[in-house]
């Protein structure tokens, strides 16, 4: 948007190439992302005849912009998916059944994400009683739209769940009320000569359209998603749909008073012991000062849960180390049977040697084993997830459990149990129908 709006200005066509390339990237990092293509389109349209100096070059850059954008995935998605979206191989919740539940769900599961305190001691009450302490009326139909889960919320904010968090969202609310009580007292009046000249170059009707139009983005994915973690998945649209915010009337008068400013600084102070604090990569000694606080409390259920977060994350880059080391060495391919969220960087160790084949629990012996793969490593709750046992699934395959071992993911899936199954050529040719030679283990 940025460099569309430059290009209103220079009329360069570089800017118009590189406003291009952004949103092409902009899609690529994220389907959910497409509905902002609309602000940026009504934007860009309107220049298009600057294409007509360079069109050769310009053809590369879309064919360049393509290649970036969401396109190649869509595409891959329709051969393998038979759906350009994916959503027919994700769990329940994912796309919205019902767009009117989905505009006030999501706008109910932002607030109560964005609001949330970055400091939560409560979370773990609020997460086992919310369905039970809301209203029915408003639970129902969140719970047969959304996710499960919809209603969680974190001790301290993550990078997985979390918006713009509690200091900004309270900014917006203050800037809101006060522009609507200074706009109140001053002359409504535009003064032309004190635009900047970039703002007076793009047309009245364009930019009113970049300021409404991100509404209308998002507005669309909200009557399409059900994802849990929407005020995360929104991170590209806050920028656009806070610029018709910030550009009310009073909003100048309101920056410059000292309440406002009072308000920026505990913004700011409250970032800092969340950003010391955060358990991906904590600044302070957690596991050892929690551990010594362990020790003189050992039957403190908050200190014992903090520092089980700090040591998850702190192996983090490596969970599964314990399955790995299950594996024979000479293994060049690994299949993986996990949850949409398990994390299989552990198993493409070491990295340049290994490669993990992503397998479903619908596939065949056979086919397992046509795409290279001998030994398998099948997580327990996936298993327990899909209403299966590590045993039924063994016999259908005829595989044979070589080794089990415990790792885990998530705190809040606990210590789980991770599998290694070997599908040899003997088990192929019995799922094949050939000679039986004794059942899977």
């Amino acid at each position: 948007m940025d460099f569309g709006c430059r290009a209103w200005s220079s009329r360069r066509l570089s800017d118009l190439w590189i406003s291009g390339l952004a949103a092409a990237l902009l899609v690529g990092a994220k389907a959910s992302n497409l509905p902002l293509l609309l602000p940026w389109a009504l934007l860009v349209l309107p220049l298009l005849p600057l294409i007509k100096r360079r069109p050769i070059l310009t053809t590369a850059i879309v064919f360049m912009a393509a290649l970036v954008s969401f396109l190649p995935t869509a595409v891959l998605n329709v051969i393998y998916c038979h759906d350009w979206s994916g959503l027919n191989l994700e769990h329940a919740g994912m796309d919205m059944k019902n767009p009117f539940v989905g505009i006030w769900g999501n706008a109910f599961l932002f607030l109560l994400s964005n609001f949330a305190p970055p400091f939560f001691p409560l979370a773990g009450w609020w997460n086992q009683n919310a369905l039970s302490v809301l209203p029915h009326g408003l639970v129902a139909p969140l719970a047969a739209n959304f996710e499960q889960g919809f209603h969680i919320l974190g001790e301290l904010p993550t990078e997985d769940a979390t918006g713009i968090g509690f200091g900004v969202s309270l900014l917006v609310a203050a800037s809101l009320l006060g522009s609507y009580w200074y706009a109140r007292r001053i002359r409504r009046k535009i003064v032309e000569d004190a635009e900047p000249l970039n703002a007076r170059a793009i047309p009245l009707v364009v930019r009113r359209c970049a300021l409404i139009t991100p509404w209308i983005s998002l507005l669309a994915y909200c009557m399409k998603s059900g994802m849990v973690t929407g005020a995360r998945l929104i991170s590209p649209y806050y920028p656009l749909i806070l610029a018709l915010i910030l550009t009310a009337t009073g909003s100048t008068k309101l920056v410059r008073t000292g309440w406002w400013r009072v308000l920026v600084w505990v913004n700011f102070l409250l970032a800092v012991p969340v950003l010391v604090l955060t358990p991906g990569r904590p600044i302070w000694p957690a596991q050892t000062v929690l551990s010594k606080l362990q020790a003189a409390h050992p039957a403190s259920h908050a200190i014992t849960r903090a520092l089980d977060v700090y040591k998850v994350y702190a192996i983090r880059f490596d969970p599964l180390a314990s399955v790995r080391e299950l594996l024979p060495a000479s293994v060049k391919t690994v299949g993986f049977l996990g949850t949409e969220d398990d994390i299989d960087i552990s198993l493409w160790r070491p990295f340049g040697s290994r490669r993990v084949e992503h397998i479903l629990l619908t596939d065949s012996g056979q086919d397992i084993r046509r795409r290279g793969v001998q030994y398998v490593v099948v997580g327990g709750f996936h298993l327990a997830q899909k209403g299966t046992t590590l045993e039924t699934w063994l016999k259908r395959i005829h595989g044979k459990l070589i080794g089990t071992t415990s790792a885990t993911i998530k705190v809040g899936e606990g210590l789980q149990k991770w599998h290694i199954v070997c599908l040899t050529e003997e088990t192929d040719r019995i799922a094949n129908g050939g000679p039986h030679s004794g059942e899977g283990q």
